[in-house]
């Protein structure tokens, strides 16, 4: 049998950053997000020896090692090696493919999505039941601790239990999870009335959120000034939400993505503002870089009809539209077994 899974990425609509430490440690952090249908894939085939072989079809990377000796945490794919190493040891090697539907440094939570994934796929492979909250736990703790990657701490949990959600944060990895219930005709319809704008300026999310501690650290006032207000602001967006009012939806991010930018000037460009200028022009009510900033992917907010305009803008700036929509369900587990998918080959190669 192969064990398959994958987890939706997601986009925050606003809170980013409040779930970052020593504001998050000191404050607690709120984000309200939503997963979207791109995903973090795995598959997990064992070995009939004691070898485990990591391959990243995205770069085209492969990693093999015996379980029997010692891993270092260093070089490549280091945060799969990590988890790999916390959840040990096996009892057999085994084969682990990963890919994912968007880039790293993509704004959409990659590393975090991928970390809890795998978690809870090689806790069921050990045949070990651990919740969702857990999982989510153990990533973060590893991607801090062991690894030594800063971010904040809603990748995480978004992906594992999709839909909308605000999550709240206090000290430590746990999270306090509020599901929103929104009619699936609105979600329909932000759908309808949303861009999602691939920049093709992929960020480091981990300079840019140490970026954000350091003017923490020099500038407070100003630094947690915004980001209080970023989060006391929230019961303003699950207003609008609850009454399905995308045009204050729009408003709301225009306004709460200038705060991001007093948090952190380096999540903004002058390209992207000059682009974000240029699409206001055309009818775009709202919008905002996704995750740490710098680049990646960009959420706006219009009316249906301005799709055309806004397209030919973004366009002409050398970026892309990706077709998404909001994803209900989180991540998913199953197994298949290897010969429904090739009878016609004695081995089947992950």
């Amino acid at each position: 049998m192969i064990l398959r899974s994958k987890i939706p990425l997601r986009i925050s609509l606003n809170g980013g950053g409040t779930d970052v430490d020593p504001y998050c440690e000191k404050f607690g952090g709120v984000v309200v997000s939503s997963a979207i249908n791109k995903y973090v894939y795995a598959s997990l085939e064992e070995r009939k020896d004691k070898k485990i072989k990591i391959i990243s079809l995205d770069y085209n990377q492969i990693i093999s090692f015996d379980i029997k000796k010692k891993l270092a945490i260093t070089g490549n794919l280091k945060l799969i090696k990590a988890i790999i190493k916390f959840l040990g040891p096996f009892k057999n090697g085994f084969n682990l493919s990963i890919h994912c539907d968007a880039p790293t440094g993509s704004g959409l939570g990659t590393s975090g999505s991928l970390g809890s994934m795998l978690v809870l796929l090689l806790s069921k492979y050990k045949k070990k039941n651990i919740t969702k909250f857990k999982a989510a736990e153990i990533a973060l703790k590893i991607e801090r601790e062991v690894v030594g990657i800063s971010g904040g701490k809603q990748d995480q949990y978004a992906g594992l239990f999709g839909g909308f959600n605000k999550l709240s944060f206090k000290n430590g990895y746990g999270c306090k999870i509020k599901r929103l219930k929104i009619p699936n005709s609105f979600i329909d319809e932000l759908n309808y009335n949303c861009l999602l704008i691939y920049t093709k300026k992929n960020h480091y999310s981990n300079d840019l959120l140490s970026e954000q501690v350091k003017r923490y650290k020099k500038n407070p006032n100003n630094t947690i000034g915004s980001l209080h207000k970023m989060k006391r602001i929230n019961d303003k967006l699950l207003n609008h939400i609850k009454n399905q009012n995308i045009f204050k939806i729009g408003k709301f991010i225009d306004f709460t993505w200038n705060l991001k930018k007093r948090v952190n000037p380096l999540v903004t460009t002058k390209k992207i503002d000059d682009l974000y200028s240029n699409l206001k022009k055309v009818g775009v009510t709202g919008g905002k870089i996704l995750g740490a900033g710098g680049g990646g992917y960009m959420l706006i907010i219009l009316p249906f009809y301005k799709k055309n305009a806004a397209i030919k803008i973004v366009k002409k700036y050398k970026m892309e539209v990706t077709d998404f929509s909001f994803e209900k369900e989180g991540i998913k587990i199953w197994s298949i077994n290897k010969k429904l998918i090739n009878q016609n080959t004695k081995k089947y190669f992950l």
